[in-house]
């Protein structure tokens, strides 16, 4: 064995141990010593290497004994899994505890983005196969993933029976994907309920940046109750928390708070009635081809709503335990809008249901008094042209009625007669537009009601003004004679048309109408708290005014336009409408009243959408109804 040096000399075993023992045998001043630089490289290594020893002592020191209680706490962390508890959405019942709506149990895919496998290959390879057990396109739900707000994404709520047996057989392995315990709605008269209710669904993507701590597998109102009384019904989360094991299996659970269950609701609505309108309204238009129709209940003595329906319909449940996206999608292309609520969202002329308060506003302006007779034998008005003398305009009416007071010209709905108290004909003064307006406006019909519902709008009166500012033109005495009868301009919602006709029957009192009567335990069923009767203002018009117009009301039922309601068990105030469409021969067709005439008890305003011709479409329904009520 010999070992080669850089200057290509070998040196051979026999050589080292001759020259150690050499210089072992030479004097000390003879020996050869190593160089001083070689041995302050060993020096500074040694010493580098017991600096080395120090610091990891140290830092062992640090770790082990002064941040012990630190990284112990870490640790113990890595080993828990905190839980957080839905709680029970609250329940809704009718005014007689009736159930509603019940809470059933679900299960949602969920991903935590943060616990995804670390490598791409294989963060594609677990999201590749939830596509393929939910049966959606990988590179959809990769998109879906990508663009989710937060960490926390809902892949897929409401699993049905078969994907959810193959996701808890593969679940452990399938790296930041979990399943979420959740409880939908199972709405139990989910067409007939649907304009009160509404329904809940998961928060949006919208809903998320206005909330954007709002866990996204949690379900919130959408529409209805469920949204104005969200708050309410949500109740508060609980929270577990879990040990596990090195392999991340439970060990323990601790609960650190428990869910609190949202409060209840007990409703107005009296679910037999409501049966009984949605049955009849919904017969009606099949039996007319009518495009849609309104129905709604009012309580007169405290303004609550005892029904309210809103047709066509849907089933509340395709938005939850039957979810069905197609479905869904089919309802919002449908031209009859049955998502909408007309009863507070959509907007109508209100033919003639609006005279009565023409009259209130004549008899307060003393512009006529209630035996004055007013001719309209021949079945119209006219008058000439402001650009052109030359020509004249007519304005009919829709029949002949010969003389007539305030209260027979309720009763006929007569058209000559609250054209000449609106507009003014002849010798005798009329309201005018801005009159017209005010009185319209004191009884509400530019204002939202405040019924606690979303989405309600106000109705519009137009003026001089907005004409000449939207339109471009000017006001002319037809739009006068128009807005009188109810035509033209004006629009209004049921709901606004039913709480004025309540004004009416109470000479006065402009309620609140509402749907929520009280807060409940959702344990006990115990009143929490009782929401009262709310008058948003009192109408200061004399006694024997409204005398007059109710009374002219009840002629109506008698001798008018509203005979078929004098077969009612009890004796009514009535007032029909014909409002024109933008369709030739076709109609809206209202009736309001008040019931029993000399107490009310209820209100009735109904509406059906676009009836082809003048018949009574609206009458029959609100008879069913009276002998329904006032035979129970």
């Amino acid at each position: 064995m010999r070992k080669k040096f850089a200057s290509n000399h070998y040196l051979l075993p026999e050589e080292v141990i001759l020259d150690k023992f050499l210089i072992r045998k030479q004097p000390k001043e003879l020996k050869l010593e190593l160089p001083l630089p070689f041995k302050a490289y060993l020096t500074v290594i040694q010493v580098g290497i017991v600096g080395l020893i120090l610091i990891f002592l140290a830092k062992a020191f640090y770790l082990q004994i002064l941040s012990n209680s630190k990284y112990a706490a870490l640790a113990q962390r890595n080993l828990e899994k905190v839980i957080y508890e839905k709680p029970l959405r609250g329940i809704i019942y009718d005014r007689n505890y009736t159930q509603l709506v019940e809470n059933v149990l679900t299960f949602d895919l969920m991903l935590n983005k943060k616990e995804l496998p670390a490598s791409f290959q294989e963060r594609e390879k677990v999201v590749k196969e939830i596509a393929e057990i939910l049966g959606e396109d990988f590179k959809n739900l990769k998109t879906k993933i990508a663009q989710s707000l937060g960490n926390k994404v809902l892949i897929k709520e409401n699993l049905d029976s078969l994907v959810l047996l193959k996701l808890k057989a593969k679940i452990d392995n399938l790296k930041g994907f979990y399943l979420q315990e959740n409880y939908s709605r199972l709405y139990l008269y989910p067409k007939v309920l649907a304009p009160i209710l509404g329904y809940i669904g998961k928060v949006n993507s919208e809903e998320l940046k206005k909330l954007p701590n709002q866990d996204p597998s949690e379900f919130i109102g959408k529409t209805g109750i469920e949204k104005s009384k969200d708050q309410i019904l949500r109740g508060k989360a609980g929270v577990k928390v879990l040990k596990l094991d090195a392999f991340k299996r439970e060990i323990e659970s601790k609960v650190i708070k428990k869910p609190q269950p949202g409060k209840s609701l007990l409703l107005t609505i009296d679910l037999p009635l409501q049966k009984k309108l949605y049955q009849q309204l919904e017969k009606k238009v099949r039996e007319v081809k009518a495009k849609g129709a309104t129905g709604i209940i009012l309580d007169a003595k405290t303004g609550e709503v005892l029904a309210l329906v809103s047709i066509p319909s849907f089933d509340l449940n395709l938005f939850t335990v039957k979810r069905d996206p197609q479905k869904i999608k089919e309802l919002f292309a449908r031209q009859d809008y049955p998502l909408l609520n007309r009863a507070i969202s959509a907007l109508y002329p209100p033919g003639s249901t609006l005279k009565p308060i023409i009259a209130l506003a004549g008899l307060k302006e003393r512009i006529i008094s209630p035996q004055k007779l007013i001719d309209t034998s021949l079945g119209y008005i006219e008058i000439e042209s402001e650009v052109n003398p030359k020509v004249k305009y007519r304005f009919y009416d829709w029949k002949p009625h010969g003389l007539v007071d305030m209260r027979k010209a309720l009763a006929v709905s007569s058209n000559i007669y609250f054209y000449t108290i609106g507009g003014g004909y002849k010798n005798q003064k009329g309201l005018g537009p801005y009159k017209i307006k005010e009185y319209l406006d004191l009884f509400g019909w530019e204002e939202k009601t405040g019924i606690d519902l979303p989405g309600e709008k106000k109705g519009f009166v137009p003026s001089p003004e907005w004409k000449e500012k939207t339109l471009k033109e000017k006001w002319y005495q037809g739009n006068t004679y128009h807005l009188s009868i109810g035509q033209g301009y004006l629009k209004i919602t049921p709901i606004e048309l039913a709480v004025s006709t309540l004004a009416i029957a109470t000479e006065g009192k402009l309620f609140v109408p509402r749907l929520v009567k009280a807060i409940l335990d959702p344990e006990t069923k115990k009143v929490l708290k009782v929401i009262k009767p709310k008058i948003k203002r009192k109408i200061d018009l004399p006694t024997e005014y409204f005398k007059v117009v109710k009374e002219g009301m009840f002629l109506s039922t008698q001798i008018g336009s509203s005979k078929m309601l004098s077969r009612a068990p009890v004796k009514v105030g009535a007032k029909t409408g014909t409002a024109e469409t933008s369709k030739e021969g076709v109609y809206h067709h209202w009736v309001t009243l008040f019931a029993p005439f000399e107490n009310p008890e209820i209100v009735i305003t109904l509406q059906i959408e676009e009836v082809e011709g003048i018949r009574p479409a609206t009458l029959p329904v609100a008879l069913e109804i009276l002998n329904y009520y006032f035979s129970k």
